[in-house]
């Protein structure tokens, strides 16, 4: 199921590809801020090849880093372990290869200026396995929350590499600059490099969220030439 869009779009570029203007050749670098659904910021740059005005590629390097701590604590006895405070937001580098899609929507003047534009692709996880320090605690103790009675580091293993992601958005094109906003949505888990993770037998998923859905709200500003 959670290809089918993506299938979809692959039958599209056959018929646009035969478009006119064969002979148009477009780059674009463009450059993305949003925020998701893991409370987290996203920062992109990518780079498309246009291979007409409808159909191209593209290519981005997603860096994505939580606004807010939203680990908790899970208290087994006197003694239990936390994650420690520098280690509480996650944080993601993400590969995103992706077909780029051209709709003219709007023109004025004999030309299309504004378009929506489809991207279906994946995202490849570039650090599927964290590393997270954990302090243990004691609650007859208030200085172990500064100093704790032990520290230990475990790396996740078996971390989830491959997802997918597709993302809608309309853009209006300025001479050489284009400006966008729009909506992108994958299977992604900012937790996935986490979630294998046990310390003295307690998972870490006892100290943070259920496995959620990437969802990104977004602008970018592009140049092409």
């Amino acid at each position: 199921m959670k290809f089918n869009l993506l299938l979809v779009s692959l039958c599209l570029p056959a018929s646009l590809l035969n478009a006119q203007d064969k002979s148009f050749r477009r780059c674009e670098f463009q450059f993305t801020m949003g925020v998701n659904s893991h409370q987290a910021v996203e920062i992109e740059p990518d780079f498309s090849l246009m291979l007409n005005r409808y159909v191209g590629f593209t290519a981005g390097l997603n860096f994505m880093n939580q606004m807010y701590d939203n680990t908790h604590y899970y208290r087994s006895g006197a003694h239990y372990w936390i994650i420690a405070e520098n280690s509480r937001k996650a944080m993601a580098l993400l590969f995103r290869p992706a077909l780029r899609l051209r709709f003219p929507v709007f023109r004025e003047g004999g030309e299309y200026f504004i378009y929506f534009n489809l991207e279906p692709g994946a995202f490849i996880n570039l650090t599927p396995n964290s590393a997270l320090k954990f302090d243990l605690i004691a609650d007859d103790d208030p200085l172990s929350y500064v100093f704790p009675l032990d520290s230990k580091r475990v790396t996740n293993k078996g971390g989830q590499v491959f997802f997918y992601h597709v993302k809608g958005y309309f853009s209006i094109d300025f001479d050489r600059w284009t400006a966008s906003a729009g909506f992108a949505y994958s299977d992604f888990d900012i937790y996935s490099g986490w979630r294998n993770i046990k310390i003295e037998g307690l998972p870490v998923n006892d100290m943070i969220w259920s496995r959620r859905t990437t969802r990104t709200l977004f602008a970018s500003l592009s140049y092409c030439f």
